[in-house]
């Protein structure tokens, strides 16, 4: 959806917010646990967890969005979330 500023991150620089992801995911979590994405939208936050964190637990209410967050899960090759 290249029309979506987040979207259009993604495309550009791989993650949207990537210093804030890199910023949370130093906050001194184990990269051997879980992590909850509230809010998943379309996978971003999800997607960058993926590839930190041994498990990641998403949730998006939104039907349009889960569709679109289970397509980047399916793109990418994501099986720990």
């Amino acid at each position: 959806m290249p029309h979506d500023p987040i979207c259009r991150e993604m495309l550009v620089n791989g993650f949207y917010e990537n210093e804030l992801l890199e910023k949370m995911c130093s906050l001194g979590a184990s990269p051997s646990g879980v992590v909850l994405d509230i809010g998943a939208n379309i996978g971003n936050h999800t997607l960058y967890f993926s590839r930190v964190f041994s498990k990641v637990i998403a949730f998006e209410p939104s039907r349009s969005n889960c569709w679109i967050l289970k397509a980047n899960l399916h793109l990418n090759r994501v099986s720990n979330v």
